[in-house]
């Protein structure tokens, strides 16, 4: 089923073997080199509020009203190593306008 990036935004996202809530999807990260969606990321308030990302892989279901991953486990803190884990060696994050994250592409450190 084909989703528009519209309906996916703000889309809760729910942990299967606890009907826990892990977060809401604030942008999906694409890989532009293969034309794929690689990962979901999302919010999180409570705690340890943040931005956190889920790889597409641990997706089980996406509905009109919610995303479905199996457990707290499928979701990692946004930081270097997931973002290489949905990405690979291409590109890297850095911190955008207004706090956003973008992708630089052809750089080497």
């Amino acid at each position: 089923m084909l989703h528009r990036y519209s309906e996916v935004l703000n889309l809760p996202v729910i942990c299967a073997d606890s009907g826990k809530k892990a977060g809401v999807v604030k942008d999906i990260l694409f890989d532009l080199e293969c034309r794929e969606v690689r990962a979901l990321l999302l919010e999180h308030a409570g705690i340890a509020p943040g931005k956190r990302l889920v790889l597409l892989k641990e997706l089980l279901s996406l509905g009109n009203d919610a995303a479905i991953i199996g457990n707290t486990g499928d979701v990692a803190n946004l930081n270097r190593k997931a973002f290489r884990a949905a990405f690979g060696d291409r590109g890297d994050l850095f911190g955008g306008e207004k706090g956003s994250l973008q992708l630089v592409q052809g750089v080497i450190c």
